[in-house]
């Protein structure tokens, strides 16, 4: 699949946080998708992901030519007290990682919009579903999003 970047790298992580989090890597070089990545996780986990990943920190020492970002579900609160506060406490801990690293943090995106637009569908005709796998599809899904929307790629897996 030929996406038209230049020779910049962007490595997208994106996250769908949670109880159970989905996770997304996306290399793309050159216009290729060069490494797909997904899966779930716990809160250790994630953090495992994050500060044990050796593509990432070779990522983030390079970000001269390197474009590292993330991604992340936000979350809305729905009551004042929240007896599951893992969507918080997964978002805070990338949120500090990011920081931490200079990576860009992408947090607006709400789920509402990213399902309405990127479906399971446009997941298959990008390459990249994996059946059995909901939190992880949510965060292809909200990496797909970012790609489709903030960056004008992939366009083309929107049409049937």
């Amino acid at each position: 699949m030929r996406l038209c970047l230049g020779l910049r790298v962007i490595h997208l992580w994106s996250f769908d946080p949670g109880e159970t989090t989905g996770w997304c890597h996306l290399s793309i070089h050159d216009g290729e998708v060069g490494v797909f990545n997904c899966g779930e996780a716990d809160h250790q986990g994630i953090g495992n992901l994050l500060f044990d990943n050796p593509a990432l920190k070779a990522a983030v020492s390079k970000r001269d030519v390197v474009e590292t970002v993330f991604v992340v579900e936000k979350f809305i609160m729905q009551s004042k007290i929240s007896q599951s506060p893992w969507s918080l406490e997964t978002t805070g801990l990338i949120r500090y990682f990011a920081v931490q690293n200079q990576i860009t943090l992408d947090d607006v995106q709400k789920p509402s919009e990213v399902k309405n637009l990127i479906k399971n569908e446009v997941i298959q005709r990008a390459g990249l579903y994996i059946p059995g796998k909901g939190h992880a599809m949510d965060a292809v899904r909200h990496a797909l999003y970012f790609l489709i929307v903030k960056k004008g790629l992939l366009k083309g897996c929107l049409r049937a």
